[in-house]
């Protein structure tokens, strides 16, 4: 029996991590191929228990946590709106 191929893969799926393990093994005394995949859902917060292997193989890249509503659309909006503030009050201030 070989284990031709062991892949454990995360992704997101709401506010929970989706784990998809794929393999394959082989026999070489019937030239059979198994291939099977399994998938389950974890928190975020298992992960590092999970990954707590010694074995490499058995690790994957674990996808960092999507930001905050702040972080992804409130953060940026500031930083411009108060750029173009500033450059507005820049050019008003100086020409009076």
């Amino acid at each position: 029996i070989d284990l031709v191929k062991y892949k454990p893969e995360y992704s997101w799926v709401g506010n929970k991590i989706r784990r998809q393990i794929d393999f394959s093994m082989s026999c070489f005394s019937n030239n059979f191929i198994a291939n099977k995949s399994f998938v389950d859902t974890i928190n975020y917060e298992d992960i590092e228990y999970i990954e707590e292997s010694e074995f490499d193989f058995d690790k994957a890249v674990v996808p960092k946590k999507d930001g905050s509503f702040f972080k992804k659309y409130l953060e940026p909006i500031i930083i411009v709106g108060s750029t173009l503030v500033t450059v507005f009050l820049l050019f008003t201030v100086r020409s009076s």
